[in-house]
């Protein structure tokens, strides 16, 4: 089920033994992704570091190893639209902290998806041992490293998505 994204909220999660999964991204990636029905660039942004910096003291709090592990999807973002241009949804996000108007446009004009095929790419992970000596930027190279691989390697065999590119932006 969903938690709120804390280090209190992960810290109970994994204390009971379980695993914890963690999707940076969201509003950024709305404001910057293209709304054209042909469009060609994924964007995502890489300025979210705080899930680094939580599983770094979730590592040193347990004393075992934490992995991060990546995954890129294919085709989820076509499924909706924003009728309102990025600008507009970029300016209000930066004023309101969130992108206003959002109205979401899929199937029929309804707020529904479009079906759409969905492809998922898992990574191997960037590991981040108990009390490591690896900085936050470090670890963060890693992990973005490996989604441009993911992304790259995995956009030919996903369903119309060869053409795909991807930008990774610092917004």
């Amino acid at each position: 089920g969903a938690r709120s994204v804390s280090r209190k909220s992960f810290s109970k999660c994994l204390g009971e033994g379980k695993s914890v999964m963690f999707v940076p991204g969201g509003q950024s990636e709305l404001c910057e992704h293209a709304q054209k029905v042909d469009e060609d660039e994924v964007v995502i942004c890489m300025r979210h570091k705080g899930f680094i910096r939580i599983a770094m003291n979730i590592a040193s709090d347990y004393q075992e190893k934490i992995r991060i592990i990546p995954i890129v999807a294919f085709g989820e973002s076509s499924g909706v639209r924003n009728i309102f241009k990025r600008f507009i949804s970029k300016k209000s996000y930066r004023y309101f902290g969130f992108p206003f108007p959002f109205i979401p446009v899929g199937i029929y004009f309804t707020p529904f998806p479009t079906r759409q095929s969905l492809y998922y790419a898992i990574g191997k992970g960037v590991s981040i041992e108990p009390n490591t000596s690896q900085t936050i930027e470090a670890i963060h190279k890693q992990y973005y490293e490996q989604v441009r691989t993911l992304f790259e390697k995995h956009k030919k065999l996903a369903k119309n998505s060869a053409h795909l590119r991807l930008r990774l932006v610092q917004s």
